[in-house]
């Protein structure tokens, strides 16, 4: 049976715009079983904690750059890791790209595409990027595709090529200084799936009047020199080996979005 929800939107401060929606037997599903996999991932002690990782970057004159690295325990990471995967493969019944275009399609207004926009910029880790640049040998470390790469080859599975793809980063940057970009880009991807998570929430449960704020990681650079011409500071360690691009824009403003409102089966 369809659910038809009339909501009202705004910008976490008042309501000024009001819309129907309509979502068929199928969008239910896959909404249940979204919101299925968000308590399964909220179980788990790095669901139910938060995580908060560090990197701190040093570097002198003459000397090699320093990768100081704060992270999670690394079975609590496993296990999170492990509940993500429903939403970050394509081929799962409910991952957060298809709920995102559901949510895209079916309400008819500007101020919530450009809220489901946002959300797909942060999981896919252009509000990181946007901020810092890391590249290795011309690899773009902090990048969507090198984290599949990094997921494919060392956590969800074993691809030999993938691994040899990333050998130069974990040499350059350390094992752990490496692991921590790719975990800044999963709290990213898993702030932008909570704060979907509770959109689809409010829209099954018709819940009253919310907004969403996502936390950002902490990177940490000293030694940096700014070079005339670039944007924000390079430093290059090793000529063609690494790279670290500065925007300026450590701390990027939050997303807000406003909702009310009421449902009906029709």
């Amino acid at each position: 049976m369809p659910l038809e929800v009339t909501l009202q939107l705004g910008d976490g401060n008042s309501l000024k715009e009001e819309v129907t929606a309509v979502f068929d037997d199928e969008d239910r599903r896959r909404f249940h079983a979204y919101l299925t996999h968000l308590e399964e991932l909220f179980a788990t002690r790095i669901g139910r904690e938060g995580m908060n990782p560090r990197l701190n970057v040093t570097w002198e004159e003459g000397n090699a750059m320093n990768f100081n690295a704060e992270l999670p325990p690394a079975d609590d990471l496993l296990a999170y890791l492990h509940r993500l995967r429903p939403f970050l493969l394509q081929d799962e019944f409910a991952p957060f790209e298809k709920i995102v275009g559901i949510l895209g399609r079916r309400i008819d207004s500007k101020q919530a595409r450009n809220f489901c926009k946002g959300q797909m910029k942060l999981y896919k880790g252009e509000v990181l990027k946007s901020a810092i640049k890391i590249t290795v040998s011309d690899l773009i470390v902090n990048s969507e595709k090198t984290l599949m790469d990094w997921l494919n080859s060392h956590e969800y599975h074993r691809d030999q090529e993938k691994r040899k793809k990333l050998k130069g980063v974990f040499e350059v940057m350390t094992d752990d200084g490496a692991k921590a970009i790719f975990v800044m880009l999963i709290v990213d991807k898993a702030n932008a799936i909570k704060n979907i998570g509770r959109v689809v929430n409010f829209i099954t449960s018709s819940s009253q009047g919310v907004h969403y704020i996502s936390d950002r990681p902490t990177i940490g650079m000293t030694g940096l020199k700014t070079i005339p011409g670039s944007p924000g500071a390079v430093m290059p360690v090793r000529e063609g080996e690494i790279k670290v691009c500065l925007n300026n824009i450590l701390h990027v403003s939050h997303c807000l979005l406003g909702l009310r409102c009421r449902s009906r089966y029709r």
